[in-house]
């Protein structure tokens, strides 16, 4: 009766499971999961076959577990949106080997980085063989100021943004950006300089691809203790 009131199910102790949801059955999932007070609970795919509200609330729940429990939750997913939602750190597999790990705010601002690409996709293509796209990571402070409209008063040149994604990852305002500027690359060696100093991850788009792979699967370690 604990453990059900602890995954919000105390009004459904005498319902047969044929009566619950399937959000429910989760959480009965997870209440018995918990009976034997693990160290680590072992998420694997929990919320592939749920509706998107059913899914934020099973992932609230897990994160609850998680502060309230002090307990280490390892989901495995291929969806990034949960990995955003919930995660404090992940590893991107592929073909078994782990090829990227760490703190979902140290990968965002690891040049190249994958598993940045594949939670915040951005896409565009230069409109002329004189110009320079490049991919820029805000995350921490710069996220929340005013770089590029800086950037192009500044040096007094004209800025396309081809693409954007932002959102909030374990707490913080994090995103990436795709933009255009005027002239090659040995053009814009001074501009490009100067987000890095502001803080900014900056990618030349086209030197180091970073494809996501169809069969990958993410392992994503959340509170690890």
């Amino acid at each position: 009766l604990e453990l059900l009131d602890l995954v919000g199910l105390a009004d459904k102790a005498k319902s047969y499971p044929a009566q619950l949801s399937g959000g429910q059955k989760q959480r009965v999932g997870i209440a018995r999961a918990l009976a034997g007070d693990p160290k680590v609970l072992l998420s694997d795919e929990a919320t592939s076959a749920l509706d998107p509200e059913t899914t934020r609330s099973i992932l609230q729940l897990l994160r609850d577990l998680n502060q309230q429990l002090g307990l280490t939750v390892l989901l495995i997913t291929h969806e990034m949106d949960v990995v955003k939602s919930v995660c404090d750190s992940a590893a991107l597999m592929e073909r078994g080997q782990i090829i990227e790990s760490g703190t979902v705010n140290e990968l965002l601002a690891t040049p190249g980085s994958e598993l940045a690409a594949a939670l915040f996709p951005v896409s565009g293509d230069a409109t002329g063989a004189d110009r320079t796209v490049v991919d820029v990571t805000f995350h921490g402070e710069a996220a929340t100021q005013p770089v590029i409209s800086q950037l192009s008063r500044t040096y007094n040149i004209d800025i396309s943004i081809l693409g954007a994604a932002m959102d909030t990852v374990a707490g913080k305002q994090v995103g990436r950006m795709r933009i255009e500027l005027p002239g090659r690359f040995e053009e814009n060696v001074v501009p490009i300089g100067f987000l890095r100093e502001q803080g900014l991850q900056v990618d030349i788009a086209g030197e180091e691809p970073a494809p996501t792979p169809k069969d990958a699967t993410l392992l994503v370690k959340e509170g690890a203790k």
